[in-house]
């Protein structure tokens, strides 16, 4: 009879249904949150050099183009150009020097953030690809969600923050007036992008 019931017990337990066995005994409140802040730590980890690392590289292009800013409008123009717009529709642009400016001004600060959720886009791969290779598929949605609202998270901060001092951000890279103004007008937009561009890069990593 003993035998009978042993034949009936599976040799092996995937290790998913293993997970999800756990994960229904502990369902509480105190358990969620010591696995958002477990996976949080996992993808800091991972994501945390890889923002350094681009934020820096990248910091070389706003420090040049900062330097040239508080020279003259024209030495702005003209390293917009060479960073931000193709050289082959570049005739004329000189005798718009406020626009493209203001434009250079704001694609350049949207580039300087975009290093952060693209730091979190190599996260959340490397991290999705590590729960699915364990046969955890809950575990990788969960990195999945978790990734997404931490980015999400910078995000809003970054969208505050434009919304809050498009002036002084705008001061990082030139003095002159007329363009600060023009940036603050385009600081609704920037931010909404800004907001918006913190989730799609994540999402494409999963």
């Amino acid at each position: 009879m003993g035998l009978a019931e042993d034949d009936n017990q599976p040799l092996l337990i995937s290790s998913s249904a293993a997970a999800e066995e756990v994960y229904e005994q502990e369902s509480n409140g105190g358990y969620l949150i010591r696995r958002i802040l477990l996976e949080s730590k996992k993808t800091w980890q991972i994501a945390g050099p890889s923002i350094f690392t681009r934020i820096a590289l990248f910091s070389l292009t706003v420090i040049t183009q900062s330097f040239a800013g508080h020279l003259s409008d024209l030495d702005l123009a003209a390293i917009s150009i060479v960073t931000t717009v193709i050289i082959g529709i570049t005739f004329g642009f000189l005798n718009a020097e406020v626009a493209l400016d203001a434009l250079s001004i704001c694609v350049t600060i949207l580039a300087w953030e975009s290093m952060i959720p693209l730091g979190f886009f190599a996260a959340t791969g490397v991290r999705v690809a590590n729960e699915l290779g364990a046969g955890n598929a809950e575990g990788a949605k969960f990195a999945s969600i978790v990734c997404v609202f931490t980015s999400l998270l910078v995000g809003i901060l970054f969208w505050v923050l434009i919304l809050a001092i498009p002036e002084k951000l705008a001061m990082i890279f030139t003095s002159t007036t007329s363009v600060i103004t023009m940036v603050e007008q385009l600081s609704v937009l920037l931010s909404f992008t800004v907001l918006l561009n913190c989730i799609q890069p994540v999402l494409s990593g999963v």
